[in-house]
C-alpha cells in the first residue's frame, strides 16, 4: 500500500464518540466518506488519534508500528497519517487508525472489565495489578467456558504481544489497550464466538519520548542501556503491583517456560528486516505539516535494528543451551 496522508476534515464525526474518553491522547471517532479512497473502508468508523503537545511527531508511530506489525504477520489496525482542519486550531496533524470490530454486529469487551471482576479492588486508573498471571486465568476461562467459541491456540496471541510489544518497545499495553471481541451466537448451537483483540494503540513506543538532537550521539551501549531498561506495562501476578516485566526477561522467560514459543519467535522475526527499514524511510517523504522528520527516522530505526539483533541473539543462545 502506497502510504499517503488523509484529509478527515470533512469525514463525520460519530455521535456517540465525537470525543474519545479512553487515554492520555486526544482522539475523535469519525467514519469514512461512501466514496472509496485508497486504503480506506467506505462508511467505517475511524479514529483520529492527536500526538501529546510536547512530542509532536508521537502519531507517526501508530504507522511505523503497523509496518512493523505488517512485516511481522502480527494483527494490529491500519494506521495512516492525516490531517483535520479546524477553526480554533487550524491544521492538526493526527494518526488515522481502522476501527477493528463491526459495531453493528460485535460487541468489543476491555479487558479492564474482565480483570475488574476477577479483582475486587482492582485499580483501573492505575493498572498496577494488571498481570500476566490473571491475564492467563482469564483466556482459560473463556476456553472452558461451554457457550464460547475461543481459539484453542490463544497462547500464540501472547506470544504476539509480548514478541511486538518488546520489537517496538511499547510500555503501554495496559488493561484497556487490548480486550475481546463478541460475535453474536450461532443460530446452529447458540455458541457466541470470542477472539482476542488486535494490538491496537502502539504510540507509546518506538523511542518517541526521546529529541533525537539529545541521543544522536549515544554510543550502541548506550542505546542497548535504554532498550534494556524498557518494561511492558504487565506484571507477572497481582501482588507485583509496583513490577512491571522487563520487555527483554519476557522474551527470554518465554523460551524457558513454553517450549511452543521459539519457533513461532522465529517466525516473527524471520522478515527482512531491510525491507522494512526502507518503508519506514519512506515516510520522510511525505508532505503533511508535520512530517516524519529524518532525524526521527533514524533514531527509530536504530532501535528496531538494535532491538532485532537482540532477540534473535536470544534464539540463538536458547539453542547453544
Amino acid at each position: 500500500m502506497n502510504i499517503q496522508p488523509v484529509d478527515v476534515s470533512n469525514w463525520r464525526v460519530d455521535d456517540e464518540h465525537g470525543i474519545f474518553p479512553i487515554g492520555a491522547r486526544d482522539k475523535q471517532m469519525l467514519w469514512s466518506p461512501s466514496e472509496p479512497l485508497e486504503g480506506i473502508k467506505p462508511n467505517w468508523p475511524y479514529l483520529f488519534k492527536l500526538s501529546r503537545p510536547v512530542y509532536p511527531e508521537q502519531f507517526w508511530m501508530e504507522t511505523v508500528a503497523y509496518l512493523v506489525s505488517e512485516a511481522m504477520g502480527v494483527k494490529v489496525p491500519l494506521a495512516l497519517p492525516s490531517f483535520k482542519r479546524e477553526f480554533e486550531d487550524g491544521l492538526v496533524c493526527g494518526s488515522l487508525i481502522e476501527w477493528f470490530y463491526d459495531r453493528n454486529s460485535q460487541t468489543f469487551v476491555h479487558a479492564a472489565d474482565f480483570f475488574q471482576q476477577l479483582i475486587k479492588d482492582f485499580d483501573n486508573d492505575t493498572g498496577s495489578q494488571h498481570n500476566i498471571e490473571d491475564l492467563f486465568l482469564i483466556c482459560r476461562m473463556f476456553r472452558s467456558a461451554p457457550t464460547i467459541d475461543f481459539p484453542l491456540r490463544w497462547e500464540f496471541w501472547y506470544f504476539d504481544l509480548l514478541i511486538f510489544d518488546t520489537l517496538i518497545g511499547n510500555s503501554d499495553r495496559h488493561q484497556e489497550n487490548w480486550g475481546m471481541i463478541f460475535d453474536p451466537p450461532t443460530q446452529s448451537d447458540g455458541k457466541r464466538k470470542v477472539s482476542l483483540s488486535p494490538l491496537f494503540d502502539n504510540g507509546t513506543s518506538l523511542g518517541h519520548e526521546r529529541f533525537p538532537e539529545r541521543i544522536k550521539s549515544w554510543s550502541d551501549d548506550q542505546v542497548r542501556n535504554y532498550i534494556f531498561k524498557g518494561r511492558h506495562h504487565l506484571r507477572y501476578t497481582r501482588r507485583d503491583t509496583k513490577i512491571r516485566v522487563k520487555h527483554i526477561e519476557s522474551i527470554e522467560k518465554m523460551l524457558s517456560t513454553k517450549s511452543a514459543s521459539k519457533e513461532h519467535l522465529e517466525q516473527r522475526l524471520s522478515f527482512d528486516l531491510e525491507v522494512l527499514l526502507a518503508k519506514i524511510e519512506l515516510l520522510c517523504n511525505i508532505k503533511i505539516q508535520v512530517p516524519f522528520s529524518r532525524e526521527r527516522a533514524d533514531w527509530t530505526i536504530r532501535l528496531l535494528k538494535c532491538r532485532h539483533q537482540m532477540l534473535t541473539k536470544i534464539v540463538r543462545d536458547y539453542d547453544d543451551k
